[in-house]
């Protein structure tokens, strides 16, 4: 969704659902992770945004 016409729609849709509902993942094998994590870098979220959904949200939800 970055440099997408909806990258701001996107960004919205995440907040408004809650980023404690959300989790990293590619489409590989279509896009490898290494495409999904350097396009995800690039949103504008803050620190702690990204911290949730790079492991924080993984890590709760598996109780870890």
């Amino acid at each position: 969704m970055v440099d997408s016409p909806v990258e701001e729609e996107f960004l919205w849709t995440l907040r408004n659902v809650g980023l404690d509902h959300v989790l990293l993942g590619s489409d590989y094998p279509q896009i490898g992770l290494d495409t999904t994590v350097e396009a995800f870098e690039r949103l504008d979220l803050t620190a702690d945004e990204k911290a949730k959904i790079r492991s924080g949200n993984a890590m709760k939800l598996f109780g870890r």
